[in-house]
């Protein structure tokens, strides 16, 4: 997991050396009244969160794993713009006997969602860094190993900080580290999903 961020991070230090404009070209940019489609990958790290069933004392632990999406965006200012990105990934769970450790239950679930965000951009160029944060839904869905299956959409919020790089008149990257918060069903507190998001995107 830390390979693929560090990775990621890598790439795009590369890629912004080897394609970066001139001023000259700086100089006659503008992201104001544009729009944009973008495929992404961000590898996110799992989280633990305890089990509210009664007479048990159990965790719920949510494994690492990649979430690809697909998305489209607007810039109404220059400084401004909203997105909404569908996503998708396959995610190991496994239920534990919090005392002891042991894993008494395990599943790999679909996990996918939807958000709409606000990113905001703290220069006019074409390479800026940005914040953002939305709100959407996350669905978990999948079945026990040991028989039995489930099924839930849940709130989800998120943050997140980064760059976004204009590289030419048409070709848009994206590399933010967002944070991503739900709260399944039955448990005692929100799961957070963070990691290096990576869109690259078509601007028109």
């Amino acid at each position: 997991m830390k390979k693929l961020n560090v990775l990621i991070l890598f790439l795009g230090a590369v890629m912004t050396l080897i394609f970066s404009p001139t001023f000259a070209e700086a100089e006659s940019f503008t992201r104001e009244h544009t729009a944009d489609i973008y495929l992404y990958i961000q590898p996110i790290s799992g989280d633990t969160t305890s089990g509210d069933v009664p007479g048990f004392d159990l965790e719920w632990k949510l494994d690492d794993t990649d979430v690809f999406g697909i998305g489209y965006g607007a810039c109404f200012h220059e400084h401004f713009g909203v997105n909404s990105n569908l996503f998708f990934g396959i995610q190991d769970t496994f239920l534990l006997d919090k005392r002891s450790g042991d894993v008494i239950n395990k599943s790999d679930h679909l996990l996918m969602g939807w958000d709409v965000n606000i990113d905001a951009y703290l220069l006019k160029s074409r390479l800026t860094p940005m914040v953002t944060g939305g709100i959407g839904f996350m669905v978990i869905s999948g079945s026990w190993d040991l028989g039995g299956s489930y099924s839930e959409t849940n709130f989800s919020y998120n943050i997140g900080a980064g760059a976004r790089w204009d590289a030419t008149d048409r070709l848009l990257i994206k590399a933010i580290y967002k944070c991503t918060w739900t709260k399944l069903e039955d448990t005692d507190s929100a799961v957070l999903f963070d990691g290096i998001n990576l869109k690259v995107g078509y601007r028109f």
